[in-house]
């Protein structure tokens, strides 16, 4: 089945479907690698708001997660090594379990949170906005 705007009026197709397919699979990953990257400047700047109040300690400190999933509000709590572990990468963020999308993989895990790191495309996307390396952390 052909897409209404993958078919020119006389039946003849403008763009083979497999290219459409190819082209939404890309925009999706982006899509994802943009709301993990403004996740983790939101998660930043709890963090320096913790650390103003003098919260940010060795204790758990609560953060959202950085899936792809820009709906997903879903809070885990870190430490400040742990925190610091995972933002040590720029291609790496911390999600709920099962919480890993396509283009990354799993790198660490405990009952809390997952670790998992941007491959390809979205890495290279997340790595420049990473706000630690002078990156944009806008768009």
């Amino acid at each position: 089945m052909s897409s209404v705007l993958s078919v020119l009026p006389f039946g003849k197709p403008l763009f083979p479907p497999r290219l459409l397919g190819y082209a939404s699979r890309v925009d999706s990953e982006a899509r994802r690698a943009q709301n993990e990257a403004t996740f983790r400047t939101v998660n930043e700047e709890l963090k320096g708001k913790a650390e103003e109040l003098g919260l940010f300690g060795e204790q758990d400190t609560p953060y959202i997660c950085e899936c792809g999933d820009a709906g997903c509000a879903e809070v885990l709590t870190l430490t400040r090594a742990e925190y610091e572990h995972v933002r040590s990468h720029p291609k790496r963020f911390f999600v709920v379990p099962g919480h890993d999308g396509p283009g990354e993989h799993v790198v660490d895990q405990n009952e809390t949170f997952s670790v998992v790191e941007k491959t390809g495309a979205g890495g290279r996307r997340v790595e420049e906005q990473d706000p630690r390396d002078g990156g944009s952390s806008g768009g």
